[in-house]
């Protein structure tokens, strides 16, 4: 089967915030939910359709100035094992570790995370490093009096590849990071998971350097600002 139709996305804001996808998911052949919110009523609106698959982001940093406002992992943890029991199929969630803060703690931190999801058997898992090349975003920090953290080091890069080399069982996925683990949020394995053939023909090339999620994505929030989490490290401007 051809894609005659886009593929739905919550990039844009929080899908378990902003419940205004909830009317344009049945436009699209299949929609990629992101939500760090995992409330019970997102649950109950995603748990028996069958054209969602969710990025549940869990960071480690809830609470903090980088996440004031997001629910601690504990509790998101508890609510993804909830949205598992409810019937949602397991290959239809991934876990977003979604930014790697790049200090050793920051890592140390993130792989934590991971953990978390292997042990819940969690097929997937994306990851992407932290991106603060916005000057918005760096006089942000500057505010905070956080310093702004650098490229990975290797000895960084290391500690999560390692983890990653031990847990062959699952599939890790990077965004935009230029490695041979990158895959587009919207890529032919999504495609696969509802047995339809993809157009490859043509990648989205609109946002991040290096993205390759495919060109028929199309975003499914209007909403143009930091969400109520006020994550320190959104792109949004204030």
């Amino acid at each position: 089967m051809s894609v005659t139709k886009g593929i739905g996305i919550t990039e844009r804001g929080d899908a378990g915030l902003d419940f205004s996808w909830v009317k344009k998911v049945d436009n699209y052949l299949f929609n990629i939910l992101i939500t760090k919110n995992l409330n019970d009523e997102f649950i109950g609106l995603v748990k028996s359709r069958s054209n969602i698959i969710v990025h549940a982001t869990i960071t480690g940093y809830s609470g903090s100035k980088l996440e004031p406002n997001v629910p601690k992992p504990d509790w998101s943890f508890c609510q993804l094992g909830k949205l598992i029991k409810s019937g949602f199929p397991l290959n239809r969630i991934v876990l977003r570790v979604d930014p790697i803060f790049t200090t050793d703690k920051g890592v140390e931190t993130s792989v934590k995370i991971m953990q978390q999801g292997v042990d819940m058997r969690i097929p997937r898992i994306r990851f992407s490093f932290i991106d603060t090349h916005y000057r918005h975003l760096q006089c942000r920090f500057n505010v905070a009096k956080i310093e702004i953290p650098p490229k990975p080091t290797k000895t960084q890069q290391d500690t999560l590849y390692g983890f990653i080399s031990k847990n062959p069982y699952t599939t890790f996925e990077s965004c935009a990071e230029g490695l041979k683990l990158d895959r587009g949020c919207i890529s032919p394995y999504d495609f696969g998971l509802f047995e339809l053939k993809p157009d490859v023909k043509d990648v989205n090339g609109q946002q991040r350097k290096n993205c390759k999620c495919l060109a028929c994505k199309v975003e499914l929030l209007n909403r143009k600002m930091r969400c109520p989490h006020q994550c320190l490290y959104c792109y949004w401007r204030d």
